[in-house]
C-alpha cells in the first residue's frame, strides 16, 4: 500500500492524478535464459542488486536501538495479558464440558478451511499464477524480464495505473528509504499493448496479478503489501476512470 508521500511522488512523477498503483516485485526469481537469446539481449543483470553496505549496516544498528523496548513490550503483554488469559482458558468449566456436537463442529470447520485452500491452490495452477511468465522469451513479457534489471537494480517496482497506460518505477540502483521519491520512470506500457488482469478475481492470493500482452505473453506480479483500492481495481475495474488498463 502506498503511504501518502509516496502517492504524492507517483502522481509528480506521472504529473497527474490521483494515481492507483502499489510497490511490486516479480512472482519468482528470474530462470536464467538460454544463452543465445540472453547474449541477444545484452546479457543484463538477471538478479536485483544487494542493499548498499552503508544502509546494510544500519539494519542491525536500527535492531539493537528498538530491541530492549520491543522485548519490555513483549514480555509485559505476557506477563499481564497473555498468561492470565491462558490460565483462565485452561481451568474454564466451558473448556472441560465442551460437547461432542462443538468438537464435531470444530472439525467440520477445518475441514471446510482445508477444502477451501486446496480450491484456492487448484485455481492458481490453473491460471499458472504459480509460474512467473509464459515461458516464451521472445514474447513481449519474457522480452521485459531481459530487461527488469537493466532498467534498475531495485528488488521492486512502482506498478502505477493511469488513464490508457501502465507505468513502473523504480529507483535506478537499490535503495533502502525514500524509493519513491528516488524513482524515475523506467518502463511505460500503452493500454493497446498490455493490460493488468487478476484472472481470479480476489479468489486467489491477495496482490497476486499479471501483466497480459497483446500478443498472449504474460507476467504474474506480488503486491508487497496490497492496498485495498489497488485490490479493488484489479478485481473490478474503475468505474469512474474506464480509461484505466485493467482487465476485468
Amino acid at each position: 500500500m502506498l503511504k501518502q508521500k509516496e502517492q504524492k511522488a507517483a502522481e509528480r512523477l506521472l504529473g497527474t492524478g490521483p494515481v492507483t498503483g502499489d510497490w511490486c516485485r516479480l512472482a519468482t526469481r528470474i530462470p536464467r535464459p538460454p544463452k543465445g537469446v540472453w547474449s541477444a539481449a545484452g546479457k543484463g543483470p538477471l538478479r536485483p542488486a544487494r542493499v548498499p553496505l552503508v544502509e546494510a549496516l544500519m539494519y542491525p544498528l536500527v535492531a539493537v536501538a528498538i530491541l530492549p523496548g520491543v522485548v519490555g513490550v513483549l514480555l509485559a503483554d505476557l506477563l499481564f495479558e497473555a498468561l492470565p488469559k491462558a490460565i483462565r482458558h485452561l481451568f474454564s468449566p466451558q473448556r472441560w464440558g465442551e460437547s461432542r456436537a462443538n468438537r464435531a463442529e470444530r472439525r467440520e470447520a477445518a475441514r471446510a478451511e482445508r477444502d477451501e485452500a486446496e480450491r484456492k491452490r487448484a485455481a492458481i495452477k490453473e491460471h499458472r499464477l504459480d509460474e512467473l511468465f509464459d515461458g516464451d522469451w521472445q514474447g513481449a513479457a519474457g522480452q521485459l524480464l531481459l530487461r527488469w534489471y537493466g532498467q534498475s537494480r531495485h528488488d521492486a517496482r512502482l506498478v502505477l495505473l493511469a488513464p490508457g497506460r501502465i507505468v513502473l518505477a523504480a529507483p535506478r540502483r537499490r535503495v533502502w528509504r525514500k524509493a519513491a521519491k528516488r524513482s524515475r520512470v523506467v518502463a511505460e506500457i500503452p493500454a493497446s499493448e498490455a493490460v493488468v488482469e487478476d484472472p481470479l478475481h480476489g479468489g486467489g492470493e491477495r496482490g497476486v496479478f499479471r501483466l497480459l500482452f497483446r500478443d498472449g505473453s504474460w507476467l504474474v506480479l506480488r503486491a508487497i503489501d496490497p492496498g485495498d483500492r489497488f485490490s479493488r481495481v484489479l478485481r473490478e475495474g474503475e468505474p469512474s476512470c474506464p480509461e484505466l488498463p485493467v482487465r476485468v
